[in-house]
């Protein structure tokens, strides 16, 4: 069916990106969009209770590692990079340009 699911496959580097909404001292709303530079992501280990009467499925999680990588012309190495704006559409579409999505 084309899926394939490795469980000892390493992970590649990759940036990550997300929106928090916020409010400012002043009451207005703030969104702020993170940019992490590399990160990689695995699947933590999957468990579920089969005895009894049903079966109960824990939440799959998933951890990251983010590392720092230089750049700048001065070599300093960064983790992140931030911005806020005032509406989540533009903090999206601030995120999306990082990550190389156009609309």
């Amino acid at each position: 069916n084309g899926e394939i699911s490795l469980t000892d496959a390493i992970p590649p580097f990759g940036g990550f990106g997300y929106v928090r909404g916020g409010i400012t001292d002043a009451g207005a709303a703030v969104f702020t969009a993170y940019w992490l530079y590399r990160t990689t992501w695995a699947m933590s280990s999957e468990s579920a209770t089969t005895r009894g009467d049903s079966t109960e499925y824990q939440v799959p999680e998933m951890t990251g590692t983010m590392m720092a990588c230089p750049i700048d012309a001065t070599g300093a190495s960064h983790f992140y990079v931030q911005k806020s704006f005032p509406t989540e559409a533009e903090a999206i579409a601030w995120v999306d340009a990082k990550a190389g999505i156009s609309a």
